[in-house]
């Protein structure tokens, strides 16, 4: 998918995540975990260089493993919250492969990077050495 896409999913995706505690009544651990990874995932969503980044500090590709390190925890918390209801554990358990899906289908550069990069030539160098005999 492209990371322009992936940006209207992340914050979509982080006020519903972030919304979802409340709405199901959920308590204590998973709801402050869920609110807290949906708010993470708001913040450095808007510090991601991609087209919906408004500090655009942080590269697409360590947005995309903080995107996957972030649903294997949400993986991993559900396993371990072995005393909390099979629904609050199956969310917990859909949203982290949600997040681990969309990190590996997204591109791992937006048109923001490759801009900056001076685009196809900078990533291969056959191409940049045509284009320098061709001066």
């Amino acid at each position: 998918m492209s990371t322009y896409t992936h940006g209207w999913i992340d914050y979509i995706a982080s006020g519903i995540f972030g919304a979802i505690p409340s709405l199901l009544g959920w308590k204590g651990t998973p709801k402050y975990l869920l609110e807290g990874a949906a708010g993470t995932a708001a913040l450095y969503s808007a510090c991601t260089n991609y087209e919906l980044g408004l500090f655009k500090a942080l590269p697409m590709k360590a947005h995309l493993a903080m995107d996957a390190a972030s649903g294997c925890m949400l993986i991993g918390s559900a396993l371990l919250l072995d005393d909390e209801e099979p629904e609050v554990r199956s969310t917990l358990v859909g949203i982290g492969l949600f997040e681990i899906f969309a990190s590996l289908t997204t591109q791992t550069t937006s048109t923001n990077e490759r801009g900056q990069r001076g685009g196809q030539a900078r990533r291969h160098p056959q191409r940049r050495r045509q284009m320098a005999n061709a001066r």
